[in-house]
Order: structure tokens, then sequence, then C-alpha cells
């Protein structure tokens, strides 16, 4: 078997279990191969890569009858938008019924208070517009993976989140604004996240005229 059919072998397991917590919410070990009808060997594997690569983290250890322990696993936000780079759309298709179990767990810590995500969902067109913008940030992962390491720098997945973010930007012009537009409507802590970004342009936009045209 060459390198790149078991690497595409793995590639496709790990999706498949991506997709199962994201549906399923915070799971165990043993959740997991049940889910999964696989072995507690190779379950266990796969569990720890993504959780090697910050995907998801052990939200609480509660102790077993059996006297060993327990880890829940669970997404971070990082892993939650890798996840909809999985083929198919699957996290955009199914981003409600996907929100709606992850919002409700306090450990995971949404880009905006959960709380708040959780009622804005109720509406259609927010709950569109907020799958998108988690879409095409999650689109620019790749390329702001590749500038770090490009340039030799050791980055952190909440670096590689506001790099994305600001590609995204960039990338999809139009789309992107369109998406941010309804959420400002909806969502005061994302209008607040975006009159921060304006004012701090507009104080650099300021600062430049000063300088160069001394106004």
């Amino acid at each position: 078997m060459s390198p790149e059919t078991k690497y595409d072998i793995l590639r496709g397991a790990l999706n498949k279990l991506r997709t199962t917590i994201l549906l399923h919410g915070p799971i165990t070990l043993y959740e997991a191969q049940k889910e999964l009808k696989a072995s507690s060997t190779t379950v266990d594997r796969h569990l720890k890569i993504l959780v090697r690569e910050n995907e998801l983290e052990v939200y609480s250890s509660p102790p077993h009858w059996s006297g060993q322990t327990k880890k829940i696993y669970g997404f971070t936000f990082y892993g939650f938008l890798r996840s909809f780079r999985i083929p198919g759309a699957f996290a955009l298709k199914r981003f409600k019924a996907i929100m709606e179990v992850w919002l409700k767990k306090k450990q995971f810590q949404f880009f905006l208070p959960n709380e708040e995500a959780l009622q804005a969902l109720r509406d259609h067109d927010t709950a569109s517009s907020l799958a998108r913008l988690c879409q095409l940030t999650a689109n620019m992962f790749g390329e702001a993976e590749d500038f770090f390491e490009g340039i030799g720098y050791e980055f952190s997945p909440n670096m590689t989140i506001e790099l994305a973010l600001q590609l995204a930007q960039e990338q999809y012009g139009r789309r992107f604004l369109e998406a941010s537009r309804v959420l400002c409507k909806s969502l005061p802590s994302y209008r607040k996240r975006i009159e921060a970004v304006v004012n701090a342009q507009q104080a650099k936009l300021d600062e430049f005229r000063n300088v160069v045209l001394g106004e």
C-alpha cells in the first residue's frame, strides 16, 4: 500500500470520527467505538491524533466504576472550524443541528457568547449567515497555515483562525460582507467586534493622513 493510499485511509477515518462527534456531542472512547463500530485501539489512536492537532480536548475526566479514568472528548473552536473542511460540506449542511448540540456545552467556546449564538439560530437568515462565515473562514485555513510555515513561524490555532478570517474577507469580498451585514443586525457581540475593527482601521487611516498629508 502506497503512502498516499495510507494517508487517504487515515484522512477518511478521521473525517468519519469528526462527523460522528459533531452530531453526538462530547464523547468517550467507548461511545465513539460503538458509534463507529471500530476497535478501541483504532479509535483511541484517532482520538489522540485529533487531540495532538488541537482539534479535540478533554472536557472532563470523571472516575469510572472500573477504577479507570473516563475521558470525555470535545471540540475546540479550532477543531470545530476544521470540520467545515470535510468533503461534501457536511458541517455546513447540518450546521443548525450541530450548533444546537455544541452551544449547549459550557466547555465549548464559540467565538461569540454561546447563549447569544444559540438564540440567533432561531432566525433562518442569521443561521445561514453564521454557517457561511464559518465555512468561508475554514476555507482559508490552508493558506493561513502555509503562510506561517513559509515564514518559519510557530503558530497557534487562534493565530490560524484570525489570519484565516482576514484572508476570507479579502478572498470572498461581497459574500463575506453580506454575511457580516446580517450578523451585525442579530448578534450584538458580532456587531461590537466589527465596530472595533472599523474603528481600528479608521485610526490607522487618520494617522496616515496626518503624517503623509499633514492634515
